[in-house]
């Protein structure tokens, strides 16, 4: 009897999982926007495993910008290699996009 709920409960979270991964995969990606973390150096790697995560679920679309703080030039690279929509900015490399896309808005 104890098996048969077990099975059940194992059978219900895969049948979860599997709707969970097709609803990822059905939405709409955002048109307009991005995630935006601030990064220390050396350990973005986290964000970036779950950033690819969410994006090959289908569950995210939109650019990862990290907001740096002293990333290597080679580090970057090695990251636009391994991971795709990757932007890197400085603080104020940020703030003068942001107010060029403020003007453009109007």
């Amino acid at each position: 009897m104890l098996g048969f709920v077990i099975l059940g409960v194992f059978a219900a979270f895969g049948v979860l999982c599997v709707l969970w991964v097709l609803y990822g995969a059905l939405l709409p990606g955002f048109k307009g926007g991005a995630m935006v973390f601030y990064s220390k150096p050396d350990t973005e790697e986290a964000i970036l495993r779950r950033y690819g995560w969410l994006r090959d679920l289908g569950l995210v679309r939109c650019p990862l910008i990290l907001l740096d703080s002293g990333t290597s030039v080679e580090r970057r690279e090695q990251i636009h290699r391994k991971y795709h929509n990757v932007e890197f900015y400085t603080l104020a490399e940020w703030t003068a996009r942001l107010d060029e896309e403020r003007k453009e808005i109007g």
